[in-house]
């Protein structure tokens, strides 16, 4: 599939990274941008009938510009818009990524932290 996706910064955890440090890592890699603070929101299962690998969901806040090498593979065009602008997305098919669906999900219904495990 040769198409431009929607999607959120993320990536892999790196060997001894702690999963909250590590999205703060792609956040500058992909946005150049640091949070001050980064929230769990949850996790899900990636593909649970091949792997057990989950992908993990954070909330970043109190940005500031910090901009890390990004991955030479990649071809990021960052654009800002609202949560509303978001599920107008999502709702005329514009975001068809499973990450980026089920990271908004669990954004809607964040109520309070949940633990990283």
């Amino acid at each position: 599939m040769n198409t431009v996706l929607w999607q959120f910064p993320g990536g892999k955890v790196e060997r001894g990274e702690q999963i909250l440090d590590a999205a703060n890592r792609e956040l500058q890699e992909e946005s150049g941008l640091r949070a001050n603070t980064v929230t769990p929101l949850g996790k899900y299962l990636v593909n649970n009938r091949r792997s057990d690998a989950f992908m993990h969901v954070v909330l970043a806040e109190d940005c500031v510009d910090s901009r890390l090498r990004p991955d030479s593979e990649e071809e990021i065009i960052s654009q800002w818009v609202t949560q509303e602008e978001l599920h107008s997305l999502m709702n005329s098919g514009d975001i068809i990524n499973v990450h980026i669906l089920a990271g908004l999900e669990l954004l809607r219904n964040h109520k309070e932290p949940h633990p990283v495990r």
